[in-house]
């Protein structure tokens, strides 16, 4: 039944007890007290006033009348002063008497005050004797009188009133005996009473130990092993008090705690593993990166040896046309020489169609390693920021390889070999524009795309360097040419027409060169702003690496953490 109640009415259910108690003793001490008092406010009207008063009445008598009759006798004490202490003492005597008879009197005294007053009247009639020989001054009689009447007559006042105040000490030590032994009832009540209460608090102590004490050692037992990490165990108080309510309270805190645990144990694992292989993914694009950095720096070289290639060409154009200049005014030798114009001219073609099958596959393996280059672009999210550019510089290559085409047609067979390469490079803007599309979906195959790209771009390297000395064989056909023509001497009319016609072309082909030539420059620029853009992706892919390393760590010492709770 205890058990169910709450603490607060356990505690208020003892006090009520002890306050019953105390309330008990303190009406029974009140009580006994109250008529303690009442017996002393009646011992003190009802003996020792009486007491006070006869007293006086007989110390009158033995010191007043008696004492002062041998002083008068002895010749002590005048007659007229011994006259007047005795009219004193009568006075007194019956004030004292009066006021004695005035007092809350026994009835037990009542039959001794009457013979008091009897005794009393004879004692006055005594001193008014008295008093009149003191007044004659007769002393012959006072010592008559004092010894054969007022002696008898005092005594027995002085002995009855003896009586009455024996009989009051008496009934006074009765009255003290009865309020001592209700004194020692009321101290011992009080004793056994403060015993009594003193057991109740100790009995009432020990429950109260029993019933906190107890349940709050299980509780602080089970808070110490929550804070020391051990979410197993549990000591179980089942009582419905407060502390069995803080003791489910703390066991479901328990549970909602080891639920947390677990779950963040669940996350943490995870978490770790994601954290593990973004921290892989992030080393492999910041190698990959670092790949396609070296990639584009060697594509922006390569495009620079391109440049620098059709500087060469614009240079042969030039020295061209002012070749076909001197040409134009050594032509009567070239009827005679025809022939090794003829064989020249063969030699000059097939050199052309060499350069055309080298040029084509050189733009394959351009065309492969821009599509690697490209493929590198798409391991980060910032790359996109890139595709547009790279876009509106294949377009602009487009148009510009257009243009090239069409300057190439206005010239003849003499363009044919920079229309072949307008026309390559507007495949490869096309290409590149294919390649800008798809550049999202290779993502993982970064490093072996990267790999492929420094090799195509390297044997890129080699098939212009190919198409350098082609050219430069061509250079030797021309001047082989001139050779002959300058031998020839014949047909002047017709190859002076002939050579107009060139020098028109070769004209035209010089303002194409310097249109590609800027072309290649925008495209240089292109390049090495990509390139640039790479380093930036490769430079942000490194951040990412040292997060993903950063969290790794990091899920590595909340695993350890957790593993501090024991579930």
């Amino acid at each position: 039944m205890l058990s169910t109640l709450l603490i607060k009415h356990k505690i208020f259910i003892v006090f009520s007890i002890l306050f019953l108690f105390t309330s008990i003793l303190s009406i029974y001490s009140g009580f006994n007290q109250t008529k303690n008092i009442s017996d002393l406010e009646f011992t003190n009207s009802n003996i020792i006033k009486p007491i006070e008063k006869l007293k006086k009445v007989s110390d009158i008598y033995a010191i007043d009348v008696v004492d002062t009759s041998h002083k008068v006798r002895n010749g002590t004490m005048q007659v007229y002063q011994g006259r007047e202490v005795v009219e004193s003492a009568k006075t007194r005597i019956d004030t004292e008497w009066n006021n004695f008879l005035s007092t809350q009197l026994d009835d037990s005294l009542k039959e001794k005050i009457e013979a008091c007053k009897k005794r009393k009247i004879q004692s006055d009639q005594s001193l008014e004797k008295l008093s009149s020989i003191l007044k004659n001054n007769d002393k012959i009689r006072l010592d008559a009188y004092v010894t054969q009447e007022l002696y008898p007559e005092i005594e027995p006042l002085t002995v009855e009133i003896g009586e009455l105040i024996d009989l009051l000490i008496l009934t006074s030590n009765e009255t003290y005996l009865e309020s001592h032994s209700n004194g020692k009832t009321a101290q011992l009540f009080l004793i056994l009473g403060n015993l009594l209460v003193l057991l109740i608090i100790i009995l009432s102590y020990i429950y109260i130990i029993h019933s906190i004490e107890k349940p709050l050692n299980l509780i602080n037992k089970n808070a110490n092993d929550i804070s020391g990490g051990n979410l197993k165990d549990f000591h179980i108080y089942n009582k419905k008090d407060e502390l069995g309510i803080l003791s489910e309270n703390l066991k479901s805190m328990q549970g909602v705690i080891k639920n947390i645990i677990q779950k963040i144990q669940i996350s943490t694992s995870e978490f770790e593993n994601i954290s593990s292989e973004v921290l892989k993914k992030a080393d492999k694009m910041n190698r990959s990166f670092q790949n396609v950095s070296s990639s584009g720096e060697e594509s922006a070289s390569s495009v620079e040896e391109m440049t620098a290639s059709f500087e060469n060409v614009n240079n042969y154009i030039q020295d061209s046309y002012h070749s076909f200049s001197s040409i134009k005014n050594s032509m009567d030798s070239f009827l005679n020489i025809s022939n090794e114009i003829n064989l020249s001219i063969h030699n000059l073609l097939h050199i052309v169609d060499n350069s055309i099958t080298e040029t084509q596959k050189n733009e394959e393996q351009i065309k492969k390693s821009m599509d690697s280059i490209i493929e590198i672009k798409n391991q980060s999210e910032k790359i996109s920021t890139v595709m547009g550019f790279l876009e509106e510089i294949a377009d602009q290559t487009n148009l510009l390889s257009l243009n090239a085409s069409i300057e190439a047609a206005r010239a003849g067979e003499f363009g044919k070999g920079f229309s072949i390469v307008a026309q390559e490079i507007s495949k490869l803007a096309e290409k590149s524009i294919e390649s800008v599309k798809n550049i999202r979906t290779h993502i993982k195959n970064t490093e072996k795309s990267v790999n492929e790209g420094v090799q195509k771009v390297m044997a890129s390297t080699t098939i212009f360097s190919t198409i350098i000395d082609r050219f430069n064989d061509i250079n030797t056909s021309a001047s082989t040419v001139i050779s002959s023509l300058e031998k020839q001497k014949s047909g002047l009319e017709t190859i002076n027409s002939t050579i107009s016609n060139s020098e028109h072309l070769m004209d035209s082909l010089k303002q194409i060169s310097k249109e590609q030539m800027l072309a290649l420059e925008n495209v240089s620029k292109s390049s090495l702003n990509v390139s640039n853009e790479i380093q930036d992706l490769s430079f942000e892919v490194e951040n990412l690496y040292n997060i993903s390393k950063t969290a790794k760590d990091q899920s590595e010492i909340l695993t350890d953490t957790v593993g501090f709770f024991r579930i």
